[in-house]
């Protein structure tokens, strides 16, 4: 009579190693999905010809203390376009002459029509907005001229300044009509325009301060060493973007 202990034994150890792989791929391609899928933009494998950080000068505060030297980013496909008090209303206006302000470490190639924008959203004086609606409706602005100035346009991510740790003011206060903690109708437009434009416009990460220690005073700018802090954690993100 045959012994079938034996291929019984293989099979079910064979379905056990399947039933294993299967419950292991699930958290796996949930991080993947979570990281933006980084499988299509992981560092080294390029989806964009110029990458551009359209922004203010305090963006350029963390731009200048080593975002484009972080590991992982190819500064040779990213430049930045930026203006002193560089505010929506401004980009989202055709005929601003901010338009004119020319890249800061131009991209190799494609710099004068690039693929791929990040794009500072702010408004301090005078404020642009108060409501959720009033913020969607100026950041669509900029959306839409953003389209009209670069055609062969791919991708926008929306990003506010460096947030306070866990998005709150810090002991001192911050400079005056400048804030550090972002207003949940604000982070509530920027979501409602990524999901008007779908698979174009994103949200990009909402970047906090390590400490209160890292900002000048109660902020918003940064020390040098926070602007370094904090140059590396975009940079982190956007390995995977770019």
């Amino acid at each position: 009579m045959p012994n079938l202990s034996r291929p019984l034994h293989r099979i079910l150890a064979v379905a056990a190693c399947l039933m294993f792989a299967e419950a292991l791929a699930i958290p796996i391609a949930a991080a993947a999905q979570a990281a933006g899928n980084p499988a299509q933009g992981r560092a080294g494998a390029a989806q964009f010809v110029c990458n551009q950080v359209t922004s203010l000068t305090l963006t350029r505060e963390w731009y200048d203390a080593g975002f484009e030297q972080a590991p992982g980013i190819a500064d040779d496909r990213w430049q930045l376009k930026a203006r002193q008090s560089g505010y929506i209303t401004e980009w989202s206006n055709p005929n601003s002459d901010f338009w004119n302000q020319q890249p800061q470490s131009p991209c190799a190639n494609g710099s004068a029509s690039p693929d791929h924008v990040v794009l500072t959203v702010l408004s301090w004086r005078p404020p642009c907005c108060a409501t959720q609606a009033e913020w969607e409706a100026q950041v669509g602005k900029a959306v839409s001229t953003l389209q009209s100035k670069y055609a062969g346009l791919k991708r926008i991510d929306l990003m506010t300044v460096v947030r306070g740790p866990r998005n709150q003011g810090c002991p001192a206060p911050p400079a005056t009509d400048e804030y550090i903690a972002m207003p949940k109708e604000f982070d509530a437009a920027l979501a409602g325009v990524a999901a008007k434009f779908p698979g174009l416009v994103f949200v990009g990460p909402k970047t906090e301060a390590p400490s209160c220690a890292a900002f000048v005073g109660g902020g918003p700018h940064l020390t040098k060493e926070g602007n370094a802090a904090v140059a590396k954690a975009i940079a982190a993100y956007f390995v995977n973007h770019q």
